[in-house]
């Protein structure tokens, strides 16, 4: 707790003392460019994003077809893979060749993959629970309730799939679907609105850091060359990084969690004391490894046959690939930066492996090596080719 309010207080005078010398040195509190990157359109952004939530709703009337019968369980596969990217492809064209900057591109695409990663886990799990519930028993009539107090039928899983359990895990900040999660008895309004509060201050952070240190550095790195660029984007990068962890991670999840009255709260663990990056992978957003895990890592083995370590480097390969996919629609270039070196992580991982017993201070030494000096070869590999 205590180093959470030392990162807030750090982070509130980081907002004021960049602002003060901004103001100083140029006049104003913000770069005109850099407000209408992020804040121009915010109805158009705003207006996309609800056709993106409400577009998602549709994997209910898939799986509502399925299980009332209407669409034969011998095409659930074809109806998953044609939902999925028909979907898919339909968004990435539309945020693509919108007339949005890069900023809101991003976000939007970064909201697009989240819901896309809930539609495919909501398809998945009910898949499973449907087929079970086909291949059980059907109870004797005559059978009586096992529990004499609560004479209700059960719910049939045909009913259990509606609009309201879907709408619930859209807003729960989780990415693997389960039908019953605990729930806290009540909303918590107090602790709803601290979340609520820091994630619009660190969100405000992220805006600060692009407008006053990293926009200005990549924009003029003709003038100042690539090696005082790159040293000068080290520290932003790793501040930007940190903010978006805390935004996304430690308020906005913390937030929709209360809004859903969920229990149960891991985002996010130590990642800070991460050996390496397969324990960074795990640490830095639980949120995202659960879903990797269940759906891309677990699946591989179970129905692909793969080995546990090709599993692992499918995983990474299908990660990188989405993050690749998400430039791809910003930016318009298909570069292969950004894939090259998520993909570099499962060599530096197999490296580790191979060299003990100073496995733990390699790990140690390359991961860190990758947080300072990764963000700001990826912001310059591509801020180059934007402002070219």
């Amino acid at each position: 707790m205590g180093l959470v309010i030392l990162s807030q207080v750090c982070l509130v005078l980081f907002i004021a003392t960049s602002i003060h010398a901004h103001w100083f040195r140029t006049g104003t509190l913000f770069d005109p460019v850099v407000f209408s990157l992020v804040f121009g359109q915010t109805g158009a952004v705003l207006g996309t994003g609800l056709r993106l939530l409400v577009s998602s709703a549709g994997v209910v009337g898939v799986q509502m077809a399925l299980a009332s019968g209407w669409l034969a369980e011998s095409a659930s596969m074809s109806a998953w893979v044609l939902w999925e990217s028909s979907w898919l492809s339909y968004w990435v064209l539309a945020i693509g060749s919108s007339q949005l900057s890069w900023v809101q591109r991003l976000v939007l695409c970064v909201f697009m993959i989240a819901l896309l990663m809930k539609q495919h886990s909501y398809t998945a799990i009910n898949n499973e629970l449907r087929r079970a519930a086909i291949a059980a028993p059907a109870p004797a009539i005559d059978s009586k309730p096992s529990n004499p107090a609560d004479p209700s039928p059960p719910v049939s899983f045909a009913s259990s799939i509606t609009l309201s359990s879907f709408t619930h895990f859209l807003i729960s900040p989780n990415l693997v679907y389960a039908q019953s999660v605990p729930l806290i008895p009540h909303f918590r309004i107090k602790h709803f609105a601290y979340y609520a509060v820091w994630t619009l201050i660190s969100a405000f952070g992220l805006y600060i850091t692009l407008d006053h240190i990293a926009y200005p550095a990549v924009r003029d790195i003709k003038a100042n060359g690539y090696y005082h660029t790159f040293g000068f984007l080290v520290p932003a990068m790793v501040l930007y990084v940190t903010l978006v962890f805390l935004t996304l991670f430690e308020y906005l999840c913390n937030a929709l969690a209360e809004i859903a009255r969920l229990d149960e709260r891991d985002f996010y663990g130590d990642w800070w004391n991460a050996k390496g990056y397969e324990d960074f992978s795990r640490k830095y957003s639980t949120v995202v490894h659960k879903f990797l895990h269940r759906h891309v890592y677990k699946e591989s083995v179970e129905h692909f046959k793969l080995s546990r370590p090709y599993a692992m480097i499918f995983t990474f390969v299908v990660s990188a690939f989405f993050q690749e996919l998400v430039m791809l629609t910003v930016l318009g270039t298909f570069q292969t930066d950004l894939f090259r070196m998520q993909v570099m992580q499962v060599l530096y991982i197999w490296m580790d492996y191979k060299m003990p017993p100073s496995r733990d201070s390699y790990g140690v030494f390359g991961f860190f090596g990758g947080y300072f000096l990764g963000p700001p070869m990826i912001a310059i590999a591509y801020g180059r080719s934007y402002f070219e």
